[in-house]
């Protein structure tokens, strides 16, 4: 739905915010204000069920949000280059793979996706732990293209792509056990 896609611009503002101004508390409060990730659901659900069109759909659908965010981490990262040289350590730091961080990706993973098999409720928690692990690379990579930070852009990138492929096989493992068809 919409709804979507205007979290997906707030809180890709509220991340830009947070990588400008090199903030931790901003960044996770980007992260709680990010939409319910209900393509990245789909996604699983379509993965197990085989369904190539509902696939496409919600893969579509998840990355035009990654896309906004990254967008507004570019314009950003444009927006720090007058202030250069200054520290950036969270970007670099959410744009490298950590250990710690693909353990949070596989609980949150894992409760989401039992949350949503087994209640009505939105879950809250699972949803920052994995906006936060998805969102936070895609701004960092969108703020060193537009900052010109050297190593930044493709390795957060990469951290995205392996954090979405962490977090989907943790959710059709967890749809698999729940034998959910």
């Amino acid at each position: 739905s919409y709804e979507f896609y205007i979290f997906s611009i707030f809180c890709g503002a509220v991340l830009g915010a947070g990588d400008y101004f090199d903030a931790q508390a901003v960044l996770v409060f980007g992260a709680l204000s990010a939409p319910l990730l209900t393509p990245w659901v789909g996604i699983t659900l379509a993965s197990i069920t085989g369904s190539v069109r509902f696939f496409t759909q919600t893969f579509a659908a998840f990355l035009i949000g990654a896309i906004i965010v990254f967008i507004i981490g570019l314009v950003a990262g444009f927006a720090s280059t007058p202030l250069q040289p200054i520290t950036l350590n969270q970007v670099y730091l959410h744009s490298r793979l950590w250990i710690p961080d693909l353990i949070v990706l596989a609980l949150g993973s894992i409760l989401l996706i039992i949350s949503f098999v087994r209640t009505e409720t939105r879950p809250y928690l699972p949803r920052a732990m994995l906006a936060y692990e998805f969102f936070l690379p895609v701004s960092a990579a969108g703020f060193g293209i537009g900052a010109g930070l050297i190593g930044v852009w493709p390795q957060a990138a990469l951290v995205f792509i392996v954090h979405l492929a962490w977090a989907s096989f943790f959710g059709f493992l967890t749809l698999a056990i729940l034998r959910f068809r």
